[in-house]
């Protein structure tokens, strides 16, 4: 389909427009690295459900400004970024010796009730949910900027935003009686913080 080996076009779409698309992998890499060094501090001082949306902060962080500056790159990135995730689940379910306990360790303080079942899908759901607007827009005017951006405001600003407000200062719940679930206070924040985020890439 590409009609030239795959390594070599991802190579040479990597190597080209100028020094955009490298400075872009060297950015990704540092915030990755930061994000991922800070996760094992935040476990033990935050919520877990906090912690969680810290991978949605980290999401945003990384796709905001490639799907900016970069959009052809951001998809491919998308895409061998899903690849990556589900070999790596494939790997940890397999029981494959070493990696997979390692793979293991490193998931299990994350997991709540949302992850019942063998199969760890909720980072991948994060993935695809900021992925499919910009993959469904790629062929959209370049007017339309918000469209683009709008899996990253939902998931990376929204989400996050709702989660943290209703966490430390929700008090009225959708469903009374609840002892979890979404308050008005946290629907409130994050439908004002995403529309915030969205007026500023329009203007």
């Amino acid at each position: 389909l590409l009609g030239q080996h795959m390594v070599a076009f991802v190579w040479g779409h990597l190597a080209g427009h100028g020094g955009g698309r490298p400075a872009l992998l060297a950015y990704w890499g540092g915030s990755l690295a930061a994000g991922l060094a800070a996760l094992p501090w935040l476990e033990g001082k935050l919520p877990r459900i906090i912690v969680r949306k810290g991978f949605h902060i980290l999401a945003a962080l990384l796709f905001w400004p490639g799907q900016a500056l970069q959009p052809e790159t951001m998809r491919l990135a998308y895409a061998a970024s899903f690849a990556l995730l589900v070999t790596l689940e494939v790997v940890r379910v397999s029981r494959l010796g070493a990696v997979s306990g390692l793979l293991q360790r490193v998931v299990e303080p994350l997991l709540d009730e949302r992850d019942e079942g063998t199969l760890v899908l909720t980072h991948v759901y994060l993935l695809v949910g900021c992925a499919a607007p910009s993959l469904l827009c790629s062929r959209w005017p370049e007017g339309a900027s918000v469209l683009p951006h709008a899996g990253v405001l939902i998931l990376g600003v929204g989400d996050t935003a709702a989660s943290v407000c209703g966490t430390y200062g929700g008090r009225h719940r959708w469903v009374s009686g609840e002892a979890k679930g979404k308050t008005v206070e946290g629907t409130a924040a994050g439908w004002a913080c995403s529309t915030a985020a969205a007026l500023g890439l329009m203007g």
